[in-house]
């Protein structure tokens, strides 16, 4: 059941007078040419959207992603180091800030940052794994299942590969995350379901979207 949030009505932090910016949509925000590369890459744009993963840069960088209410929505990914605020799944926000591509995955680095209210966090949205190779999805929480074909454990994070027709796809674990799984159940051919937020990273050598 969901519960509503209690929250101040308006964060604005970072506020500036002078940066000139205009209203995009996060499809706006994600489009690329037909080589892949950020259409409106360095544009300043402002952007709203709800929370679905949460974020804490008050004692380091603040990173989350928002999704729009659209059927399938589009998503994007915001990094920032110089905000101290916490997100929440749920937190409904209004972002103000440049579009940069990180690794071929495009995110915005905001200077101002509003949360507006809160509501029901966003719910999976189901998604042939196959789909997720490439960009379409990035920065949306997406639910998918697939075969693994190999695990890499490491002290401070794990890689799973999931199988697909175009290459493997990357299920990255962060160190925070490790203790909720029990990798040693996940054994090489065994399906899996994974939910979690698509990005697409390019590598020097290789090219694979993890989530």
């Amino acid at each position: 059941m969901y519960r509503s949030r209690s929250v101040i009505p308006a964060i604005l932090l970072f506020a500036s007078a002078s940066i000139a910016a205009h209203p995009a949509s996060l499809a706006y925000a994600q489009a690329r040419d037909a080589r892949g590369v950020a259409q409106h890459d360095r544009e300043t744009i402002t952007v709203s959207g709800v929370a679905n993963s949460a974020g804490d840069g008050r004692s380091g960088p603040l990173k989350f992603s928002i999704q729009d209410r659209g059927n399938p929505p589009y998503g994007l990914s915001l990094y920032t180091s110089r905000i101290r605020a916490s997100v929440a799944p749920g937190d409904v926000v209004k972002a103000t800030g440049r579009i940069t591509t990180y690794s071929s995955s495009i995110e915005l680095m905001p200077d101002e940052l509003q949360i507006t209210g809160h509501t029901a966090p966003p719910q999976p949205v189901d998604v042939a794994v196959d789909q997720l190779i490439g960009w379409r999805w990035s920065g949306v929480l997406v639910r998918t299942r697939g075969k693994v074909e190999n695990t890499i454990r490491e002290e401070d994070y794990a890689d799973i590969a999931v199988g697909t027709s175009r290459g493997p796809l990357q299920v990255h674990i962060s160190a925070k995350q490790l203790s909720a799984f029990n990798l040693a159940s996940v054994a090489n051919g065994s399906t899996v379901e994974v939910t979690g937020i698509a990005s697409e990273y390019k590598r020097r050598t290789a090219k694979a979207p993890d989530f």
